[in-house]
């Protein structure tokens, strides 16, 4: 049996359900949706999940056999086909094909956690494989290519796979520090050394700030549960905020990490904050390392320390963990140079250096549409068009 072609029988099942039952439009839609990830999954699944095959489509088969032959309907009601009557056809391949939907659904998402698992050592963006650049005029976003082929692997250094094209972003008297796009909110948030925390839209207009206090270098969020967490230099304290109703409040909970990463009389210390599967890796400016540091029930440990690439030995100025690609994107400013871990062995994977006219670098995200946003000491942030 062949996966895409089942696949083309199940699309082709749900197009008969659009002319069997009047959906409203919004299901409609919905239906369209979900056919295209099913066409999508199943492309890549096809060659690499071959041997889970034959259960998923044996599955698959006996409902919608089930959903087209089952003999059960109402009495009381003329029966115009061989199966069912009318009414029953439409209620019983409705709640067939919307259950057989939700199973293929759940199927194709871990058929595709273990696709994405196979790819965590490309470089990659929201984990999107071989995705081109668009090209075109400023006005186009440009993405990245994300063919592991291109690049050669650390410790060589790269050029940027794409040319930094940018609009600049600027924060009348903030000086940005680290950055992080939540796509649950689908916002951008921003601290700065003054100790604000910015919150910027889609279109990155500033939508609101809150003062939080201390010298505010890196930010981060836990995907399970949307809390944010900012880093103050200096204080080497972690706090932990919350985002609701468009306002944003700490918690309560804060970490005192200066056991761990020191302050330095030469005025460095935690710079930069991401959230990786459960743990925290912070960047100590001073020397460049990266602290993978754990917190259960209050009580803070180190786990790990990743040194910095060969070459460099100080100034780590921005962390972002990109869970779809399973990469931790780590820059250092004084360097020009940005570079990928692979978050499962943490070791590094590629490393390239940024263009001369990118200076200050104090943070690095993923934006909206999977690309890399930059923030930098100089108040601005630089977002590729």
């Amino acid at each position: 049996m062949d996966i895409a072609r089942d696949g083309e029988i199940l699309r082709s099942a749900s197009e008969d359900l659009d002319t069997s039952i009047d959906l409203d439009p919004e299901a409609v839609d919905r239906l369209a949706v979900e056919r295209e990830s099913m066409a999508e999954r199943t492309a890549l699944a096809e060659d690499i999940f071959r041997p889970e095959e034959d259960a998923v489509i044996a599955d698959l088969e006996r409902e919608i056999d089930e959903a087209t032959h089952t003999h059960d309907h109402p009495t009381d009601e003329p029966i115009s086909s061989p199966f069912l009557s009318p009414t029953a056809k439409k209620e019983t391949f409705k709640d067939k094909f919307i259950e057989v939907v939700e199973k293929f659904k759940l199927t194709l998402t871990q058929i595709s956690e273990k696709f994405s698992e196979a790819l965590s050592s490309l470089f990659g963006a929201s984990g999107r494989n071989k995705e081109a650049q668009s090209g075109g005029t400023n006005d186009e976003p440009r993405r990245i290519e994300f063919d592991s082929s291109e690049y050669e692997a650390y410790p060589a250094i790269n050029e940027m796979p794409y040319s930094l094209r940018t609009r600049t972003v600027e924060f009348q008297g903030e000086e940005p520090s680290g950055t992080v796009y939540i796509p649950a909110f689908n916002r951008m948030f921003v601290v700065s050394d003054n100790g604000k925390v910015l919150c910027l839209d889609s279109n990155y207009s500033l939508e609101k700030e809150w003062d939080i206090g201390g010298d505010l270098e890196g930010i981060t969020y836990d995907p399970r549960t949307n809390l944010i967490y900012v880093i103050a230099e200096g204080s080497q304290e972690l706090k932990q905020l919350r985002y609701e109703d468009g306002e944003l409040s700490p918690t309560g909970q804060d970490w005192d990490l200066s056991s761990l990463i020191p302050y330095n009389n030469d005025g460095s210390g935690v710079e930069a904050l991401a959230f990786v599967n459960g743990q925290f890796y912070v960047g100590d400016q001073h020397d460049g390392t990266i602290h993978i540091i754990e917190i259960d029930r209050g009580n803070i440990r180190e786990v790990g320390v990743i040194e910095p690439p060969e070459g460099i030995d100080r100034d780590i100025s921005g962390l972002h963990y990109d869970e779809n690609s399973g990469m931790v994107y780590a820059v250092w400013d004084r360097y020009n140079r940005l570079a990928l871990i692979d978050a499962s062995t943490n070791t590094y994977s590629y490393q390239f250096e940024l263009p001369s006219d990118l200076h200050d670098i104090e943070g690095v995200t993923i934006n909206q549409d999977g690309q890399i946003t930059f923030s930098n000491d100089s108040g601005s942030m630089e977002v590729p068009v």
